[in-house]
């Protein structure tokens, strides 16, 4: 079988045998994998919150209070709540961060200003400004804007090869420890990439033939979405 051949069901295994781990390995591998349950399943009301949250940002007017007479009980009009939405966001752009580095002595202040030189021009260049409007608006929209740092292999700058990247993360894919309230506490975050298998024909050749579906291809938002479609 050549390694574009993708047979995506359950003979898969039969078909390629299994993937050679060791006892110990195989033990780590099934523990990240019940990790992984019980923050998936522990996150799932608030992935839930945001699917919701990000529906009523799109839903028509008419949509609205069907049913509803009680003035009282009316939702505000969409075109209302969106306006408001759009005004906060474009209130977050309008004052919008800088890296600012603090010199630890006076004597550091010159290098202190050199560095946030360095720092500035790198989040220019990795497109702070527009990934930063997608966070704002999903903490407008859904409570939580996450900005995910990382190292870009393929970024390009002059004759040098990679660089800072940065991204707007989506928060309902994004799992924090649901034992504590603070992130930082936890025993883990999972942040959920949702790639086809080419992607891991090419970036992962040795290891991407043992990859089936499972239960995992998709998070509870969409889930319930093709549920509701």
């Amino acid at each position: 079988m050549s390694r574009d051949t993708i047979i995506p069901s359950a003979r898969d295994a039969a078909i390629r045998g299994e993937q050679p781990l060791s006892e110990a390995k195989r033990a780590f591998v099934d523990s990240i994998y019940a990790l992984f349950e019980q923050f998936r399943d522990g996150n799932h009301p608030f992935c839930e919150d945001i699917r919701l949250a990000r529906e009523v940002r799109k839903l028509r007017d008419s949509q609205l209070d069907i049913g509803v007479t009680n003035p009282l009980r009316k939702s505000p009009q969409l075109n209302t709540l969106n306006s408001t939405v759009d005004n906060m966001v474009a209130d977050y752009m309008d004052n919008l961060p800088e890296a600012v580095m603090q010199p630890e002595t006076p004597e550091m202040g010159e290098v202190a200003d050199d560095l946030t030189d360095v720092v500035g021009w790198a989040l220019h260049h990795a497109g702070f400004k527009p990934e930063w409007r997608r966070a704002v608006e999903d903490a407008t929209v859904t409570g939580t804007g996450i900005m995910h740092v990382f190292w870009d292999d393929e970024a390009t700058f002059g004759s040098a090869q990679g660089g800072i990247g940065l991204t707007a993360w989506r928060p309902d894919y994004w799992m924090p420890d649901p034992l504590y309230s603070n992130f930082q506490d936890g025993r883990a975050v999972f942040k959920v990439c949702m790639h086809p298998l080419s992607y891991f024909m090419q970036h992962f050749p040795e290891t991407a033939d043992y990859i089936d579906p499972d239960a995992h291809r998709m998070l509870p938002s969409e889930e319930l979405q093709k549920r509701d479609d």
